[in-house]
């Protein structure tokens, strides 16, 4: 009982000191977190609200809630879309190819790769009211259960997001996308989310040869072009090879704009060897009909962002 009582007291001497060094802003951070908790419990919605609130635990007297950010006041996205599957035991050399499940016309591409990570983390960085969406799912069985998604945003976290932390409060991934149209679609989708609205602008970043890919996707999910910015950030080393590849996705997705035809999803198929299913239908409701979309014609449906 001695010790009971004796840590009791240490516990409640603890508490007082927490207190006392609690800042006015960082109370009302408390406040604002405990009731952003109650209300993750009302609803479903709400609840992956709050799950996305906190990217990660920090230390510290009052921890994951120092981070706490207002996501619902957040407004415009950015998404980087992933191209790979990192597996190093460490990451001490996350630039080499054997730290990487790459196909072969990958190879040399890691740098470049990281390259996409940083722009994001930039711009996020430059715009205080972005979320950082990380977007790719576990597209290589090699790999195991791991995501492009997540091997980009450890990669972020490893490079201590370039000596602009506070973006790590508003950045988070979306796991389930297999090839570029589902980047953009999951990405907004992953964007509603957290912020429980549709993003006014977004912001893309991938290789610089992708901009028409994603002008096509843009207009496939009818975005308005003023409130979309694509960034390449960068080219692979061989340009040619690559653009060639590129001019037959590009054929491909003209040819079926939402990727559900046997071609496409096939591919979507190969790229989903762990066979998940996204959530999407339930979380973002709004957006059903597009979702289910199976068709090649332009879908003509109701959108959040064309009303």
């Amino acid at each position: 009982m001695r010790g009971y009582a004796f840590g009791f007291m240490l516990g409640q001497s603890a508490r007082r000191r927490s207190r006392k060094a609690l800042t006015p802003s960082l109370k009302l951070s408390l406040k604002r977190s405990w009731a952003l908790a109650s209300m993750a419990s009302s609803s479903f919605s709400s609840k992956r609200r709050w799950e996305c609130l906190v990217s990660r635990p920090l230390d510290g007297i009052v921890g994951g809630i120092v981070a706490e950010i207002a996501l619902a006041q957040l407004k415009n996205l950015v998404l980087v879309a992933g191209h790979a599957v990192y597996i190093g035991p460490d990451f001490l050399n996350p630039e080499q190819d054997r730290n990487w499940i790459l196909q072969d016309f990958q190879r040399g591409e890691p740098p470049f790769y990281i390259e996409h990570i940083r722009s994001g983390v930039d711009i996020a960085g430059r715009d205080k009211t972005s979320l950082l969406v990380y977007s790719g799912g576990q597209t290589r069985r090699e790999a195991g259960p791991r995501s492009e998604a997540q091997s980009y945003w450890n990669l972020a976290e490893h490079f201590q997001w370039w000596s602009q932390p506070e973006v790590a409060g508003r950045a988070t991934t979306e796991e389930f996308a297999r090839d570029s149209f589902e980047n953009l679609l999951f990405a907004i989708c992953r964007f509603k989310e957290c912020a429980g609205q549709y993003p006014d602008l977004i912001h893309v970043v991938s290789w610089a040869f992708k901009e028409e890919r994603f002008g096509l996707h843009r207009e496939a999910l009818r975005f308005p072009q003023a409130r979309f910015r694509f960034h390449g950030v960068n080219q692979p080393a061989d340009l040619t090879g690559a653009q060639r590849g590129e001019a037959k996705a590009i054929a491909a997705f003209r040819r079926d704009l939402y990727g559900t035809g046997e071609d496409l999803a096939r591919k979507r198929d190969e790229r989903n060897p762990f066979h998940r299913h996204n959530p999407y239908l339930l979380t973002c409701p709004e957006l059903e009909g597009l979702l289910r979309h199976q068709s090649s014609d332009f879908y003509q449906g109701s959108l959040p962002w064309t009303q």
